[in-house]
């Protein structure tokens, strides 16, 4: 009797230790099948990491690109500006030593404008006063030429008067 009793002691705690690991084992199951599904849900959201970190990466290798495709246009306007700053610096060199020179030009015919006034000035002044003598001249030349013709006048007169004195002489000379 003890020893039946014994052995249904022995098989009750061998039957609540079958349960028990029954009950561990589908705890383990259960426990598994949730670890199985958390980590098929990380596995997913790890892909869909991948799958946003590879999209966040080809975005930056096309930023990349386009920043390093900005950055040697840049560098190529850049240079192209410096080119047309130097251009325009000798165009502006050019066009002053050129503005110097138009004002040389243009301070020599100044210049000579006002030697060309000057004399025109003297010449002009110079007209007026022959203009102012003409009068007188022509008054003189006048006098001159009545002057002329009354010597002339006198002249022939004193011619006859010779002619005359000349004859008488003769005549004077053929009766003596």
């Amino acid at each position: 009797a003890a020893e039946s009793q014994a052995r249904e002691k022995e098989q009750k705690n061998s039957s609540e230790h079958t349960s028990q690991l029954r009950d561990e084992v589908e705890n383990w199951k259960l426990q598994h099948q949730q670890l199985v599904q958390e980590k098929s849900a990380l596995h997913e959201e790890v892909e869909e990491w991948q799958t946003e970190h590879a999209q966040e990466m080809a975005l930056k290798d096309v930023e990349i690109d386009n920043v390093a495709r900005l950055s040697a246009e840049l560098k190529e306007v850049t240079a192209e500006m410096e080119e047309q700053r130097k251009l325009l610096s000798q165009d502006q060199a050019a066009a002053a030593e050129k503005d110097l020179s138009l004002q040389r030009q243009l301070s020599e015919e100044k210049q000579r404008a006002e030697e060309m006034q000057r004399r025109s000035t003297e010449l002009d002044k110079q007209l007026q006063e022959l203009q102012e003598e003409r009068p007188k001249l022509l008054e003189e030349i006048e006098q001159l030429q009545g002057a002329q013709e009354q010597q002339n006048s006198e002249a022939q007169e004193l011619d006859q008067q010779i002619a005359e004195l000349k004859q008488q002489q003769s005549s004077l000379q053929e009766e003596l």
